[in-house]
């Protein structure tokens, strides 16, 4: 059994004792750190849900055999789950990059917030940005895709983006259908990843970075060392303070006088390239055959 949530793992290993097998535990999620800082929890509730996952995670820890890590700082932020193999939230797809993309003097562009719509995500203060260089670029606009996990929230940004016709939200109390996200990507020019810098988020490399790789999309993201190593190398974006309101114009426009994927992304921002590494895990907690991979694979 592959888990991928802490909520199941009981239910697993009351499975796991009546009719035996194997338990995988697949952590997506440092979950004790996003309630600690991710403001999703407040008061006695936050308090209660991370005695609760913490409970579980480490007394169901003896019947699992085996952690996946979708992060590489999850070896030292979770040391006490092991052991462990690291496969990263890579992008399923195939690469969309074939030419090096310069934007033009006063080309209309069109921008894009996908995915989880949350408070340490930084949604919020990206539309206070956007809004600051609206006057000087009134044919700009810019579309929120995504789930929203909190109905004040939600609130929020209608509040916020009320009577400004060039920002759109496509926002759900439910997960969104990833095909959606997908095809929001096609119709934008860049995508905007203002992730506050809080532990819960600053080690780690949120899927949209490897979806912007693959799809060839740059991003403006939040200033941080770590993300801007990876992304400079093709460059795939640019580091830009979103809180920076007074300079938002002349940011973004250092931002896109560069030119982006020059280099374009190879197979280390695919999922493909680590698909191997899940067969081969999968055969040894198993004793798969070389054949019975080859099915899987096909």
């Amino acid at each position: 059994m592959i888990i991928s949530t802490w909520e199941l793992l009981p239910s697993a290993i009351l499975a796991k004792l009546i009719f035996g097998g194997k338990i995988i535990y697949d952590v997506q999620e440092n979950y004790i750190f996003n309630l600690k800082y991710n403001q999703s929890l407040k008061g006695w509730k936050k308090k209660t849900a991370v005695i609760i996952v913490n409970a579980i995670e480490k007394g169901t820890k003896r019947f699992v055999d085996h952690y996946i890590f979708s992060e590489h700082c999850y070896i030292t932020e979770l040391k006490h789950l092991r052991p462990f193999s690291v496969l990263e939230n890579k992008f399923f797809g195939k690469i969309k990059v074939h030419d090096p993309i310069k934007f033009k003097e006063n080309q209309d562009m069109h921008f894009l917030i996908s995915g989880t719509i949350t408070p340490a995500y930084g949604i919020l203060e990206a539309v206070k940005w956007f809004k600051n260089i609206l006057p000087a670029y009134p044919s700009y606009s810019l579309n929120i895709i995504g789930h929203v996990t909190l109905a004040e929230y939600r609130l929020q940004l209608e509040k916020e983006v009320a009577g400004h016709e060039a920002i759109s939200m496509q926002v759900s109390d439910i997960p969104v259908d990833y095909q959606d996200i997908l095809e929001a990507y096609k119709t934008s020019d860049i995508v905007l990843m203002p992730y506050w810098q809080v532990p819960s988020i600053v080690n780690k490399i949120p899927s949209k970075f490897f979806e912007c790789m693959a799809m060839g999309k740059p991003a403006l993201f939040s200033p941080n060392p770590f993300w801007t190593g990876i992304m400079e190398k093709y460059p795939a974006g640019t580091a830009v303070d979103f809180k920076d309101l007074a300079n938002a114009q002349e940011n973004l426009e250092k931002a896109m006088s560069q030119t982006y994927f020059i280099q374009p992304p190879g197979e280390e921002v695919l999922w493909n390239g680590d698909q191997g590494k899940f067969l081969q895990l999968i055969a040894q907690m198993s004793n798969t055959s070389s054949q019975d991979q080859k099915d899987i694979r096909d």
